[in-house]
């Protein structure tokens, strides 16, 4: 780094409508274009990729935190304190400059708060007014995190490419306007509340209220559920009987479990539906009885150096897998009714750049997909990789669907070997684990502003898919062409299921404003 004088002009004077140079930086490799930020009389900028320098009169500021290049930098909008957020494809850091500052001058390393992880590339970041939230451009998506701690508030969707900028509304703390390399801008409102406190708020008196927030219906009460009554009558079915109730959507709303202080990524029912396990952007794995409010167990952020992505039981509920970060862990589960033990890292942690994962629940078979858009095959007998796939998808995958079959129904052995592949505009493939080739290409469905999921039938004949175009998309397992299309639909259809026992699909759609 190096710094030089004022340059002028060869008059000897400035003129107004010139430019002068006052410092000069030096970086010890060239520097990409990045978005740069000022707030008087500070700036900030990359300095030799990762590492963040803040300029003023005084000696300059340089905060390391960041492991790949730092691709955009942006100055909260209040002074006291001064906060300052900068972003790589691997974290999004904001920092104290007072804090930072102080613990310089106590000669100590200063560090800021990661509230962002793989998100992939940054090429914008902005404060909210308050500078309460962060809006991260990534990709075709931007996240509003938490400015505080490590929580994805909500997500919009809705550009085709990459979003380049992105800023809040003066007038309205909730709008947010978008620019995008597909040659639009979008001007949208958010919504972010508090679910734990309303949750709260409603289960005081353990009476639930459902009301129509429809203006004209005058936002009366639709129905009530006393929670204590219909919660004692599901655990005298699910405890006393023995029996095995067929639908669990019956849990909901009649079950709130609270605890996670951020965004839910994954919840995973045990194979005795009398389990469940959910994962957050606060870092913690949890695990729930049905009836019971309270987890049963926590694995805090001390087990966990990133948040985790997805995670479920396994082998018949003698394991949980769980994806973080750019591995994954099997753990041991030991159910006794309340009673709970997990053995963490059962097996050593297999580094991968993986994000999606699936299995059956009765094999040591476990496929992964990440966004280096590999899928990767390990053998947990084994305890390690037995083949890569690479290049899967033209994007990453964000769902693998295996073929499961179902209890109702019967299939050849062989149809077990088939499982798909599905990646935003690149349609869904079907692929043979014991050629561990692409047999099927399926199209015609859109995919492009929402991640929509897929889900074979448990006949294993058909492929159902959700679709951008408010549609639901149906596929013949033999037929590249979709046989039915689902429509009447006033949204994107985001996810779709197979009844178990029945020839019905249900449709999920996203939540719009």
């Amino acid at each position: 780094m190096g710094s030089g004088g004022d340059r002028r002009s060869a008059g000897g004077g400035c003129s107004a409508d010139v430019v002068c140079e006052k410092h000069l930086f030096k970086s010890k490799v060239s520097e990409s274009l990045v978005q740069l930020a000022w707030s008087h009389p500070r700036c900030a900028f990359p300095l030799d990729r990762n590492e963040l320098c803040i300029w003023n009169t005084e000696t300059p500021l340089r905060l390391s935190g960041h492991h790949y290049s730092i691709s955009a930098v942006s100055f909260g909008h209040k002074t006291n304190p001064l906060l300052v957020c900068s972003a790589s494809r691997e974290r999004v850091i904001v920092w104290n400059l007072d804090e930072c500052t102080q613990k310089v001058q106590e000669g100590l390393t200063p560090r800021g708060t990661v509230v962002g992880t793989l998100l992939g590339m940054v090429l914008h970041v902005r404060f909210s007014l308050d500078d309460q939230q962060v809006a991260v451009c990534a990709g075709n998506r931007i996240y509003i995190l938490s400015a505080k701690t490590e929580a994805i508030l909500t997500e919009l969707h809705g550009h085709l490419a990459p979003v380049t900028a992105a800023e809040f509304c003066t007038w309205e703390k909730t709008m947010l306007i978008s620019v995008s390399e597909d040659r639009t801008f979008k001007a949208r409102k958010f919504f972010m509340f508090s679910v734990r406190r309303l949750l709260l708020l409603l289960l005081l008196f353990l009476q639930l209220w459902i009301f129509s927030l429809i203006s004209d219906h005058n936002y009366r009460c639709v129905t009530h559920i006393n929670l204590k009554k219909e919660q004692e009558k599901f655990c005298n079915k699910v405890w006393k009987s023995g029996k095995e109730i067929g639908s669990t959507v019956i849990i909901f709303p009649i079950l709130f479990l609270l605890g996670h202080d951020g965004a839910l990524n994954s919840v995973g029912w045990s194979h005795d539906k009398k389990w469940l396990v959910s994962a957050s952007e606060d870092r913690t794995l949890r695990v729930w009885s049905v009836c019971n409010n309270e987890p049963a167990l926590i694995l805090g952020k001390e087990k966990f150096h990133e948040t985790v992505r997805f995670a479920q039981f396994y082998f018949i509920d003698a394991f949980i897998l769980l994806c973080c970060g750019a591995e994954f862990h099997l753990l041991s589960f030991h159910s006794s009714h309340l009673f709970v033990c997990l053995f963490v890292y059962l097996y050593a942690f297999v580094p991968l750049d993986q994000f999606n994962f699936n299995t059956v629940n009765c094999t040591d078979i476990v496929l992964t997909a990440g966004r280096n858009r590999a899928l990767e095959v390990f053998d947990l007998n084994a305890g390690c990789s037995t083949a890569v796939i690479p290049e899967v998808h033209t994007r990453s995958v964000h769902q693998i669907c295996q073929n499961k079959g179902s209890s109702f129904s019967t299939q050849q052995p062989e149809a077990y070997n088939l499982f798909m592949t599905t990646a935003a505009g690149d349609g869904i493939k079907l692929w043979d684990l014991r050629t561990l080739k692409c047999e099927r290409r399926f199209e015609g469905h859109h995919s492009c502003c929402y991640p929509c999921g897929i889900a074979v039938s448990p006949c294993g004949r058909f492929i159902a898919s959700g679709s951008d175009d408010k549609c639901a998309y149906i596929y013949e397992m033999h037929s590249s062409s979709f046989s039915h299309k689902l429509g009447g639909h006033t949204e994107s259809v985001i996810n779709v299921a197979f009844s178990p026992s029945s020839p019905q699909v249900s449709l999920f759609f996203p939540f719009c404003n």
